[in-house]
Protein backbone atom coordinates (compact mmCIF):
# COMPACT_ATOMS: atom_id res chain seq x y z
CA UNK A 1 0.00 0.00 0.00
CA UNK A 2 3.03 2.31 0.17
CA UNK A 3 3.02 2.86 -3.60
CA UNK A 4 -0.71 3.33 -4.03
CA UNK A 5 -2.90 6.22 -2.92
CA UNK A 6 -6.51 7.35 -2.82
CA UNK A 7 -7.80 10.71 -4.01
CA UNK A 8 -11.31 11.73 -3.06
CA UNK A 9 -12.75 14.39 -5.37
CA UNK A 10 -14.93 16.85 -3.49
CA UNK A 11 -14.24 19.99 -5.47
CA UNK A 12 -17.62 20.54 -7.10
CA UNK A 13 -20.18 23.16 -6.10
CA UNK A 14 -23.04 20.72 -5.28
CA UNK A 15 -25.49 23.05 -7.05
CA UNK A 16 -28.06 20.36 -7.84
CA UNK A 17 -27.93 19.09 -4.27
CA UNK A 18 -28.19 22.62 -2.89
CA UNK A 19 -26.08 21.42 0.04
CA UNK A 20 -22.37 20.47 0.28
CA UNK A 21 -22.20 16.79 -0.69
CA UNK A 22 -19.12 16.11 1.46
CA UNK A 23 -21.13 16.98 4.57
CA UNK A 24 -24.26 14.95 3.82
CA UNK A 25 -24.89 12.46 6.61
CA UNK A 26 -24.74 8.83 5.55
CA UNK A 27 -24.69 6.29 8.39
CA UNK A 28 -23.76 6.34 12.08
CA UNK A 29 -23.82 10.15 11.92
CA UNK A 30 -20.77 10.11 9.63
CA UNK A 31 -20.67 12.36 6.58
CA UNK A 32 -20.10 11.07 3.06
CA UNK A 33 -16.50 12.24 3.24
CA UNK A 34 -15.85 10.69 6.66
CA UNK A 35 -17.43 7.41 5.56
CA UNK A 36 -15.24 7.18 2.47
CA UNK A 37 -12.04 8.04 4.35
CA UNK A 38 -12.80 5.65 7.21
CA UNK A 39 -13.38 2.75 4.84
CA UNK A 40 -10.20 3.27 2.85
CA UNK A 41 -8.24 3.59 6.09
CA UNK A 42 -9.71 0.30 7.30
CA UNK A 43 -8.53 -1.29 4.05
CA UNK A 44 -4.97 -0.27 4.86
CA UNK A 45 -4.49 2.78 2.64
CA UNK A 46 -2.00 5.21 4.15
CA UNK A 47 -1.88 7.91 1.47
CA UNK A 48 -5.25 9.62 1.12
CA UNK A 49 -5.76 13.08 -0.37
CA UNK A 50 -9.02 15.03 -0.42
CA UNK A 51 -9.51 17.75 -3.02
CA UNK A 52 -12.10 19.94 -1.30
CA UNK A 53 -13.99 22.97 -2.62
CA UNK A 54 -12.88 26.13 -0.81
CA UNK A 55 -16.54 26.94 -0.07
CA UNK A 56 -16.82 23.84 2.08
CA UNK A 57 -14.24 25.05 4.60
CA UNK A 58 -17.01 26.51 6.69
CA UNK A 59 -16.97 27.25 10.41
CA UNK A 60 -19.88 24.87 10.95
CA UNK A 61 -17.68 21.98 9.80
CA UNK A 62 -14.46 22.78 11.66
CA UNK A 63 -14.75 19.64 13.80
CA UNK A 64 -15.36 17.49 10.73
CA UNK A 65 -12.33 18.94 8.96
CA UNK A 66 -10.09 18.48 12.00
CA UNK A 67 -11.09 14.81 12.17
CA UNK A 68 -10.38 14.31 8.47
CA UNK A 69 -6.97 15.98 8.76
CA UNK A 70 -5.94 13.23 11.19
CA UNK A 71 -6.44 10.63 8.46
CA UNK A 72 -5.91 12.42 5.16
CA UNK A 73 -4.29 15.38 3.45
CA UNK A 74 -6.84 18.04 2.50
CA UNK A 75 -6.13 20.25 -0.50
CA UNK A 76 -8.24 23.38 -0.83
CA UNK A 77 -9.61 23.77 -4.35
CA UNK A 78 -9.81 27.52 -4.91
CA UNK A 79 -11.02 27.17 -8.51
CA UNK A 80 -13.92 24.69 -8.52
CA UNK A 81 -15.14 26.21 -11.78
CA UNK A 82 -12.14 24.59 -13.51
CA UNK A 83 -13.78 21.20 -13.13
CA UNK A 84 -13.03 17.69 -12.01
CA UNK A 85 -9.74 17.29 -13.85
CA UNK A 86 -8.30 20.35 -12.11
CA UNK A 87 -9.48 19.02 -8.76
CA UNK A 88 -7.60 15.79 -9.49
CA UNK A 89 -4.53 17.65 -10.78
CA UNK A 90 -3.96 19.66 -7.60
CA UNK A 91 -4.35 16.52 -5.50
CA UNK A 92 -1.93 14.48 -7.62
CA UNK A 93 0.73 17.18 -7.21
CA UNK A 94 0.72 16.47 -3.47
CA UNK A 95 1.58 12.81 -3.90
CA UNK A 96 5.12 11.51 -4.02
CA UNK A 97 6.39 8.12 -5.12
CA UNK A 98 3.11 6.45 -6.04
CA UNK A 99 2.52 4.05 -8.90
CA UNK A 100 -1.27 3.85 -8.73
CA UNK A 101 -4.09 6.09 -7.53
CA UNK A 102 -7.70 5.21 -6.76
CA UNK A 103 -10.02 8.07 -7.75
CA UNK A 104 -13.19 8.17 -5.66
CA UNK A 105 -16.00 10.69 -6.12
CA UNK A 106 -17.53 12.14 -2.96
CA UNK A 107 -21.04 11.68 -4.38
CA UNK A 108 -20.75 7.91 -3.87
CA UNK A 109 -20.21 7.02 -0.18
CA UNK A 110 -19.90 3.29 -0.90
CA UNK A 111 -16.47 1.69 -0.63
CA UNK A 112 -16.94 -1.99 -1.39
CA UNK A 113 -14.09 -4.17 -0.11
CA UNK A 114 -14.52 -6.73 -2.88
CA UNK A 115 -14.54 -4.03 -5.56
CA UNK A 116 -11.42 -2.35 -4.20
CA UNK A 117 -9.58 -5.66 -3.86
CA UNK A 118 -10.56 -6.74 -7.37
CA UNK A 119 -9.46 -3.46 -8.92
CA UNK A 120 -6.18 -3.58 -7.03
CA UNK A 121 -5.53 -7.16 -8.12
CA UNK A 122 -6.36 -6.35 -11.76
CA UNK A 123 -4.64 -2.93 -11.82
CA UNK A 124 -3.33 -1.78 -15.20
CA UNK A 125 0.18 -0.36 -15.07
CA UNK A 126 -0.05 1.26 -18.52
CA UNK A 127 -3.39 3.00 -18.21
CA UNK A 128 -6.53 2.83 -16.11
CA UNK A 129 -8.62 0.14 -14.47
CA UNK A 130 -12.38 0.68 -14.51
CA UNK A 131 -15.04 -1.38 -12.73
CA UNK A 132 -18.18 -2.38 -14.59
CA UNK A 133 -21.46 -3.87 -13.50
CA UNK A 134 -23.53 -5.66 -16.13
CA UNK A 135 -21.60 -3.82 -18.82
CA UNK A 136 -21.90 -0.35 -17.28
CA UNK A 137 -18.73 1.43 -16.22
CA UNK A 138 -18.57 2.94 -12.75
CA UNK A 139 -16.28 4.15 -9.96
CA UNK A 140 -13.84 4.19 -8.29
CA UNK A 141 -11.22 3.81 -10.98
CA UNK A 142 -7.46 3.28 -10.70
CA UNK A 143 -4.96 5.18 -12.80
CA UNK A 144 -1.38 4.00 -13.28
CA UNK A 145 1.79 6.07 -13.19
CA UNK A 146 1.74 6.81 -16.91
CA UNK A 147 -1.66 8.52 -16.50
CA UNK A 148 -0.61 10.20 -13.25
CA UNK A 149 2.44 11.72 -14.92
CA UNK A 150 0.44 12.82 -17.95
CA UNK A 151 -2.00 14.76 -15.77
CA UNK A 152 0.74 16.35 -13.68
CA UNK A 153 2.89 17.31 -16.66
CA UNK A 154 0.29 18.10 -19.32
CA UNK A 155 -2.88 19.02 -17.43
CA UNK A 156 -3.53 22.11 -19.56
CA UNK A 157 -3.79 20.06 -22.76
CA UNK A 158 -7.05 18.47 -21.60
CA UNK A 159 -10.52 19.57 -20.61
CA UNK A 160 -11.75 16.40 -18.90
CA UNK A 161 -10.37 13.35 -17.13
CA UNK A 162 -12.07 11.20 -19.76
CA UNK A 163 -9.88 12.79 -22.45
CA UNK A 164 -6.76 11.82 -20.53
CA UNK A 165 -7.98 8.29 -19.82
CA UNK A 166 -8.75 7.77 -23.51
CA UNK A 167 -5.10 8.41 -24.42
CA UNK A 168 -4.03 5.20 -22.69
CA UNK A 169 -5.03 1.58 -22.28
CA UNK A 170 -8.31 1.01 -20.44
CA UNK A 171 -9.00 -2.23 -18.63
CA UNK A 172 -12.61 -2.95 -17.65
CA UNK A 173 -13.15 -5.32 -14.73
CA UNK A 174 -16.58 -6.82 -14.08
CA UNK A 175 -17.60 -6.64 -10.41
CA UNK A 176 -20.61 -7.87 -8.50
CA UNK A 177 -21.77 -4.57 -7.04
CA UNK A 178 -24.25 -2.14 -8.53
CA UNK A 179 -23.05 0.45 -5.99
CA UNK A 180 -20.29 1.43 -8.40
CA UNK A 181 -22.96 3.07 -10.58
CA UNK A 182 -24.39 5.32 -7.86
CA UNK A 183 -24.04 9.09 -8.22
CA UNK A 184 -25.87 11.17 -5.62
CA UNK A 185 -26.39 14.58 -7.21
CA UNK A 186 -29.87 15.72 -6.12
CA UNK A 187 -31.99 15.62 -2.94
CA UNK A 188 -34.10 12.94 -4.65
CA UNK A 189 -31.00 10.78 -5.23
CA UNK A 190 -29.99 11.25 -1.60
CA UNK A 191 -33.39 10.33 -0.21
CA UNK A 192 -33.55 7.22 -2.38
CA UNK A 193 -30.16 5.97 -1.20
CA UNK A 194 -30.92 6.72 2.44
CA UNK A 195 -34.20 4.84 2.21
CA UNK A 196 -32.61 1.83 0.52
CA UNK A 197 -29.33 1.45 2.36
CA UNK A 198 -29.45 3.23 5.73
Amino acid sequence: MERIAVIVLAGGNSRRMNYPKPWLIFENNATFLETIINRYKCLGFKKIVISLNKAFFLTDYTDRIEFLELHATIIQNNYPEKGRLYSLYIALKELKEVDFVFIHNVDNPFVDVEVVNTLYKERNSVGSTIPSYQGQAGHPIIIGKIVIDEIINNYEKYETLKEVINQFDKKYVEVNSSNILININTPQDYNKVMNEFV
